[in-house]
């Protein structure tokens, strides 16, 4: 399940393409749930959170259930994980989605 609406993913997919997105095959994960402290993004099958994100002070925290490893997951081999990897960089360092309610 992925949250389309968060800003992570704004403007990244055509509506109709957003539904067929390449899963990734995940051999191990972290089982992760943010509890109620936080937003998860992108959430497994199981349930578990994949990307989740934590407001922290005054800053914010992205967590991914899985290091990039390619004994984990193909994760990294994935066609959207270089644009996906390069809006975390932009979206912590920026101020958008500071308001954005957890």
């Amino acid at each position: 399940k992925v949250d389309f609406a968060h800003p992570l993913f704004e403007g990244m997919f055509k509506k109709k393409r957003a539904k067929g997105i390449e899963s990734p095959d995940f051999y191990k994960y972290f089982v992760f749930n943010a509890k109620g402290k936080g937003l998860p993004v992108v959430s497994l099958e199981y349930g578990s959170a994949f990307l989740s994100e934590f407001e922290i002070g005054k800053g914010r925290l992205l967590v991914f259930n899985t290091p990039f490893a390619l004994q984990w997951s193909d994760f990294s081999l994935k066609g959207f994980f270089a644009p996906l990897i390069t809006r975390c960089v932009f979206y912590l360092s920026s101020n958008g989605g500071k308001n954005r309610a957890l």
